[in-house]
């Protein structure tokens, strides 16, 4: 089993979190890891899906509309 080593001050925020939530502090744990191991998949599918369409658009040889255009266009 893992180990980890905190500052004080993320302990007791650890501790809070697991008396507000009535999990324990490995419990508390696992579920954060959870979710930013979540998050960190999420960023990565969303980079190779903004990759794809960057890379779409380039070889579609569209040209591509200046943002002071847009805006005017829009009335922005």
């Amino acid at each position: 089993m893992p180990t980890i080593t905190m500052n004080n001050a993320l302990y007791q925020e650890l501790e809070q979190a697991a008396k507000m939530t009535g999990l324990t502090t490995t419990a508390v744990l696992e579920a954060a890891l959870r979710r930013y191991f979540a998050e960190l998949r999420e960023d990565a599918e969303d980079a190779a899906r903004a990759e794809k369409a960057w890379n779409d658009f380039v070889a579609s040889g569209e040209k591509a509309i200046p943002a002071e255009e847009l805006y005017q266009e829009l009335g922005l």
